[in-house]
């Protein structure tokens, strides 16, 4: 108990940050709102978790009829959070994912009628079966990054790594709860307050990415579920030579029009402007070029990068300004892309470029 007593103030603290953040996220209008509520109930179902932590350590002086234990809740309340975001179908079934929280608490709140340590088997298990959402999450997050890089030219804020990490946080904390559930620590104090310790340190981490990226975090919209593209299908009756032209046109136009240059172009926008369906042109790209649209349009910038570089007119800009003069929106999309496609960062190509420059 001692080592609990220790961690009473930041696990108060924590309250207080999570308590103030759900409170923002239902009340701030921001680029995701819908799915910022379940991240609210996220943040609130923690702070549950820490009260009842609190008043566990005082359980003499308070005494409740009943009792709520909200940590089954936080995969579920996080996945619907997840696939709000990403725009994904909301199942029915998804639902059963409560399924244990609901059972475990109808429990918890008939003690005086169950045993204890059925109880405890009981959370035991629903614990173990809580770990097969993260699993859907991670799977759906693949899925998700595969998808982006066949629609957009640039992936920033689209990836949702940070969410990820959140699930991967709470694996961790999950599993840390289990362990003082399936064995018995009384006796080892240094060991518990390592658990307890590393438990509020996850949860401060956790509070700080939610803070930093929940905010600024907008819905991904596809027009058309990109999951649906089977790229080893054939193509709707027309010749490989009509395509292979075809797709031929779409790229001297582009680099002619300098549609590129467009930082927000992504499949619907570029299929619109040669009156094809998105799935068609991801086929044609991914057969042709053999590679996805994020990399297929910022080839095209990559190369317009390099042409402001032999200009002369580039000594008097930075790399960030020809980076977006070249169609890029952000400095990561640009290192990344420029790097994948050119086997060297941008100012190893100058360098190199110089160099060949003063051999002539």
């Amino acid at each position: 108990m001692e080592s609990s007593l220790i961690h009473i103030i930041p696990s108060l603290a924590v309250f207080f940050n999570s308590l103030f953040l759900g409170i923002l996220f239902i009340a701030v209008k921001a680029k995701n709102k819908k799915a910022n509520l379940y991240l609210a109930v996220f943040l609130l179902l923690h702070c549950v978790n820490i009260l009842n932590n609190f008043f566990g350590e005082f359980e003499n002086l308070f005494e409740f009829n009943f009792v709520f234990e909200p940590i089954l809740f936080v995969f579920p309340v996080l996945y619907f959070y997840l696939i709000s975001t990403v725009n994904a179908p909301n199942k029915f079934w998804y639902y059963i994912f409560y399924l244990p929280g609901i059972i475990l608490n109808l429990m918890i709140n008939s003690r005086y009628v169950l045993s204890e340590k059925l109880i405890v088997n009981s959370e035991i298990i629903f614990y173990a079966i809580e770990m097969v959402i993260p699993i859907i999450a991670y799977r759906l997050l693949l899925n998700h990054n595969k998808n982006i890089l066949n629609y957009y030219s640039e992936i920033e804020n689209k990836t949702l790594s940070w969410i990820k990490n959140i699930f991967t946080i709470n694996i961790i904390i999950h599993f840390l709860n289990l362990s003082t559930f399936a064995f018995d620590f009384s006796d080892f104090n240094t060991l518990e307050f390592i658990i307890d310790s590393t438990s509020i340190f996850l949860t401060v981490f956790m509070l700080f990415l939610i803070g930093y990226n929940g905010f600024t975090q907008p819905k991904i919209i596809f027009n058309n579920r990109l999951d649906t593209f089977n790229h080893n299908t054939s193509f709707i009756k027309q010749k490989a030579s009509e395509d292979l032209i075809r797709f031929n046109n779409i790229k001297v136009q582009i680099q002619s029009d300098k549609i590129f240059l467009d930082q927000n172009i992504n499949l619907n926008s570029l299929s619109l402007i040669f009156g094809l369906k998105e799935k068609k042109l991801s086929m044609l790209i991914n057969k042709y070029e053999k590679t996805n649209f994020y990399f297929f349009i910022n080839k095209f910038r990559v190369e317009e990068f390099k042409c402001h570089i032999k200009s002369s007119h580039h000594i008097k800009h930075t790399l960030k300004y020809l980076a977006n003069e070249s169609g890029f929106k952000n400095k990561s999309t640009f290192y990344s892309s420029f790097k994948r496609l050119e086997g060297q960062t941008p100012n190893q190509y100058i360098q190199n470029l110089k160099t060949l420059n003063n051999h002539e």
